[in-house]
């Protein structure tokens, strides 16, 4: 093959790799387009399936009323019968099973007009889909919960840096104190309860002393705080809490976000949110 014929040769063979290659990519543009186009009506119909979701539990949402800001200084109670004036950020949407599309969360008030409790729904199957869950009490399995008694329920329900965990932070007493972390594995719609961690902190006359557990066993109170720490040490996003005043010195959970950095919103929010 002489000079000429090599050269013509060459350029021939750059040429058609180069076309081939152009139409490679335009298929994976294609094929990315529609990919994406299929993920954004997914989407779609995710967040319009929500919005119904919402507004059934329109009237529950917005009747869990007593939702504190980290200090608590936003509860303003009101005259009976006008409600709490607590703020009005019962609401969240994050994906917390890893599918890429947003799982709603929510508070609303139960037939108990004191307690409140954490719902939890999914995209399966082209319809929202409740995810089952429960906790550990000693009246038996209920759902998580802030009820308002003695000195109230604060907590914290929050994304961990672990793949596809879930963490709910509570405590609620007056004298003495029970504090709580429940930590979740979630798959598609199924959520289970993987660990437990319990501080009963009893103070009396000027003594005190935390009693600790993990998944019901005893435990040292070195033990013991460390798991509260590493647990909450875990914590990536904020989704939904209710504080009280003062908390932030006994709990370092409230020290590790502040109020903006929850993603949580009123129910107007989430509905205006989905609609996009």
């Amino acid at each position: 093959m002489n000079k000429l014929s090599k050269k013509i040769f060459i350029i021939t063979l750059i040429s058609a790799m180069i076309i081939s290659l152009t139409a490679c990519a335009n298929k994976a543009d294609k094929k990315q387009e529609s990919t994406d186009e299929k993920n954004k009506n997914e989407l779609k119909k995710a967040y319009s399936a929500y919005i119904d979701v919402l507004k059934e539990n329109e009237k529950d949402i917005k009747g869990y009323d007593w939702q504190q800001e980290i200090n608590g200084s936003r509860l303003n109670y009101l005259p009976d019968g006008e409600g709490h004036g607590g703020i009005d950020r019962q609401v969240a949407i994050s994906d917390i099973n890893g599918d890429e599309i947003p799982e709603l969360l929510f508070m609303k008030k139960t037939d108990n007009q004191y307690v409140a409790e954490l719902s939890i729904y999914t995209y399966e199957d082209g319809k929202a889909k409740e995810i089952k869950y429960s906790i550990p009490d000693e009246s038996g399995e209920m759902k998580f919960q802030d009820a308002q008694v003695a000195a109230g329920t604060s907590y914290v329900i929050y994304k961990g840096k672990e793949k596809n965990t879930l963490y709910a932070f509570n405590s609620i007493g007056d004298i003495n104190w029970q504090y709580k972390i429940y930590k979740f594995n979630i798959n598609g719609s199924e959520m289970k309860l993987s660990k437990v961690i319990k501080d009963r902190f009893i103070g009396d006359y000027g003594k005190s002393i935390d009693e600790y557990k993990i998944d019901g066993k005893d435990v040292s109170v070195s033990e013991g705080a460390k798991a509260f720490k590493d647990s909450f040490d875990e914590l990536e996003k904020s989704l939904i809490y209710s504080g009280r005043e003062g908390e932030d010195k006994d709990c370092s959970i409230w020290l590790k976000f502040k109020p903006d950095d929850a993603i949580s919103m009123s129910y107007e929010e989430a509905i205006k949110k989905l609609t996009k």
